[in-house]
């Protein structure tokens, strides 16, 4: 079955697919380091507690900009914004600690921050840019896809800490409030229970999909999942 015919209405979406990434950047400097803690687990992250509250009731305020990736124009939007910035971990995994951040005092998201500090400003911009052609393929994709295959992106910007050091850009992503783990997604199934396996072989339709929209110039080799959601693809 040929997945990359798209019907008249969203041809618009799939030349925006094909297109290629623009690479201009808001003028940032890299990411300032930080310190690795020890982990219990390699690849599993637990999910946050059920209230965030007493985290951050002691973060001051400070500005920051969010940057949104428009994949459909191809451009970046700001926001300036207030943030709240939680002092400690709820989680981290393999290579991203996870952190509270409140947003205008009312939104809780979550900054993923690289563990081992080298994730530079172009890096952060490009991994925001790479999720987002990810959701739209996506979206693209459950057009066609029958009902027991729609996979859905999770949607991921960059905030920038205007008053730190270094003014570093991190990725944010939405709060899931409820217990998740956090597990790879590739060809090869995590496990071989059947849930594994189905989103296993839902990854290789897409990323097939994803090849062929983008006329050969984008392969999505892993992810991960949240809460039955993707993120991080690479």
């Amino acid at each position: 079955k040929n997945f990359t015919k798209l019907n008249p209405a969203r041809a618009y979406e799939e030349e925006v697919v094909k297109q290629p990434v623009s690479r201009e950047r808001p003028k940032q400097e890299s990411t300032k380091p930080s310190t690795k803690p020890d982990k219990k687990e390699d690849e599993l992250e637990r999910g946050p507690p059920k209230s965030v509250s007493d985290q951050l009731s002691d973060s001051p305020e400070e500005r920051g900009e969010r940057l949104t990736f428009q994949t459909e124009k191809n451009t970046w939007d700001s926001q300036q914004l207030t943030v709240q910035v939680a002092k400690k971990m709820f989680s981290f995994g393999a290579k991203y600690g996870c952190i509270h951040i409140k947003e205008n005092g009312r939104r809780v998201r979550v900054l993923k921050k690289r563990l081992d500090g080298q994730e530079t400003t172009d890096e952060v911009y490009d991994r925001v840019k790479m999720q987002g052609l990810a959701s739209l393929c996506a979206k693209l994709f459950c057009e066609q896809a029958p009902a027991t295959c729609q996979p859905k992106v999770l949607p991921c910007e960059a905030v920038i800490l205007k008053q730190r050091p270094n003014q570093p850009a991190i990725r944010i992503e939405d709060l899931i409030p409820d217990d998740y783990e956090k597990k790879p997604l590739s060809l090869e199934p995590y496990t071989m229970s059947p849930e594994d396996t189905q989103e296993s072989h839902k990854f290789a339709a897409f990323q097939y999909f994803a090849y062929c929209q983008s006329g050969h110039g984008m392969l999505i080799s892993s992810a991960a999942i949240v809460a039955g959601d993707w993120t991080d693809p690479v």
